[in-house]
């Protein structure tokens, strides 16, 4: 009987650390700095969410009442979809907060959020709102000065 209990143990030990570092969401260490995200992102906002719709055991559809646009040309309210947990990359949206948001999509419909962006509670957005402001006062300068 002891032998059987010290090989048991012997295999579960071996088992557990043999086993590798297992993360479902693995693009945390991926997250770019302001610069790269302004270039990639269809769509960087600060907004307050006013409703949040769970499709599915996947999905959730958040809707925003959008404040100021450094990318793209929104409407007053959009919504943007995320996975339903942070598991799957989803980002997790709070009615009432106002979030920074950095969000990828061809259209105001069709846009997505993941743990993998920058988007953050814009209470803590300082730094990345005075790079926005400065970015985008480089991309009117361009515009302004490009000739038409």
């Amino acid at each position: 009987m002891n032998k059987l209990i010290f090989s048991t143990f012997f295999c579960a030990v071996v088992l557990i650390l043999s086993a590798g570092d297992i993360f479902a969401c693995t693009c945390m260490h991926l997250i770019k700095p302001v610069e790269g995200a302004y270039k990639q992102n269809s769509a960087i906002f600060s907004g307050k969410v006013i409703s949040i719709k769970k499709t599915d055991n996947f999905f959730n559809i958040i809707k925003i009442k959008v404040g100021k646009s450094w990318k793209g040309k929104l409407s007053k309210t959009i919504t943007i979809s995320t996975a339903a947990a942070g598991s799957m990359c989803g980002y997790k949206f709070v009615i009432g907060k106002s979030f920074l948001t950095y969000a990828d999509g061809d259209n105001q419909n069709n846009f997505r959020v993941s743990l993998c962006s920058r988007t953050a509670l814009l209470s803590g957005s300082k730094e990345d709102i005075e790079t926005l402001n400065n970015l985008l006062a480089k991309d009117d300068s361009k515009t302004k000065s490009s000739p038409k």
